[in-house]
């Protein structure tokens, strides 16, 4: 378990400053800073969603529905600095997709709540991949 967590920050930190680099180039020293803090504070709240739904465990459903929230308006700000149409709709569905995992955890399903996180980070992928 140790091993995938450290696994899960260094491929997110790794993730979140090449697209930041290789992205952000034509904005401002401010713009960039701004958007890096947020990703870095995405990037956070994802690893602490990703031990809350651990199948094996019960899930603290209140944890993910606050995590699920604090990360949407993470996205939102990211969204709002980032200006670019490619991808705000990746963070549309991204924040569509949270919106879906939070109804879910009324069910206390693990493995849908993993199925949901899965999701998620295949729409986070997407986008980094495609600015990298």
């Amino acid at each position: 378990m140790k091993k995938h967590i450290i696994l899960i920050i260094v491929a997110l930190c790794f993730t979140t400053v090449a697209f930041a680099n290789q992205h952000l180039s034509n904005i401002d020293d401010e713009e960039h800073a701004a958007l890096v803090e947020q990703m870095n504070k995405m990037a956070s709240e994802w690893i602490t969603l990703e031990l809350l739904v651990s199948p094996d465990e019960k899930i603290d459903t209140k944890a993910v529905r606050d995590s699920l929230t604090s990360m949407k308006r993470i996205a939102q700000r990211i969204k709002r600095i980032s200006n670019n149409p490619a991808f705000e709709g990746q963070l549309s569905k991204l924040i569509d997709q949270m919106g879906e995992m939070k109804k879910h955890t009324r069910s206390e399903d693990g493995k849908l709540l993993n199925r949901d996180l899965e999701q998620m980070t295949n729409t986070c992928f997407r986008c980094h991949d495609s600015q990298l």
